[in-house]
């Protein structure tokens, strides 16, 4: 139950950063430069939104999060995320995880962190990133032990997030095509990875919140990870306006955890074209 916070921003990687570069038309907008005007109106999200989710294990509820949005597309915005444990689950960990991202007008990041406390200790993590030179730089600070790792991307940072950014490029990308592929970019304890994001076919999916059609997106890392690492999730994104996540999944030691949304406050409205 301490990586929560991976099955919100439904990236299959524990602690890790992603980006997402899409192929599909009328995208580029967003991926290189200032968006333009049609572009800015096409995001699925908007400063309010507000989305809520419950945390269930083996089909018990476990935990309950939220992710909020800040901040304009002219500007940039500010994505954040809050996470507990509840019930039996907070008795036994008593679990509580904030992760914060900070995005420019291209939703690249520029200062990303996460902190969680649990009865057992505190960890906090910072991810700074460096445009001009194409440099991530990794802060962890676990067990009293203070950790500073820095990767260089070649390419640059147009397609690097961290997980929870990720989740919101990966929302404005959804390919609009059953079996369009989203490529990932990531870094993980210090080591770049990618991941991959397949559509799958659209689906009916019933939460709190109400019924939707959703499309699934499987997302693995293509690298070999350590034993007990999380390596696949799925998420489910509508395919209206909003692409809303209603429902994400992932692999736990112990059967799977799976978040099903219970509210959706301050959404765009509108609809998208066929699929």
């Amino acid at each position: 139950m301490r990586k929560w916070h991976e099955l919100v921003v439904a990236i299959a990687a524990a602690t890790m950063t992603t980006g997402a570069v899409a192929e599909a038309p009328g995208d580029e907008a967003i991926a290189s430069g200032a968006p333009s005007e049609e572009a800015r109106a096409r995001l699925p999200f908007a400063a309010g939104e507000r989305l809520s989710y419950d945390i269930t294990l083996l089909g018990i509820r476990a935990a309950e999060a939220d992710l909020q949005v800040s901040g304009a597309a002219n500007e940039g915005f500010r994505f954040q995320a809050n996470g507990r444990t509840v019930g039996a689950t907070d008795s036994l960990f008593g679990l509580r995880e904030t992760a914060t991202c900070s995005v420019d007008q291209t939703l690249t990041p520029s200062l990303c962190r996460f902190s969680s406390e649990k009865r057992s200790g505190v960890r906090r993590r910072e991810l700074k990133f460096d445009s001009a030179t194409g440099n991530v730089r990794e802060r962890t600070l676990q067990e009293g032990r203070r950790e500073e790792k820095e990767i260089h991307f070649d390419s640059g940072l147009g397609d690097v997030q961290d997980a929870l950014s990720g989740l919101y490029l990966l929302r404005s990308k959804m390919p609009k095509e059953e079996g369009g592929v989203v490529k990932l970019r990531s870094m993980r304890k210090g080591k770049p990875i990618n991941v991959e994001a397949t559509c799958r076919k659209v689906e009916t999916v019933t939460t709190p919140a109400g019924t939707f059609q959703a499309a699934r997106l499987d997302l693995r890392i293509l690298e070999q990870q350590e034993a007990g690492a999380t390596t696949a999730a799925s998420v489910w994104l509508t395919t209206d306006a909003r692409r809303l996540p209603v429902k994400m999944t992932a692999a736990a030691p112990v059967g799977t955890l799976e978040a099903s949304l219970t509210a959706a406050n301050g959404t765009v409205g509108g609809e998208l074209a066929e699929r």
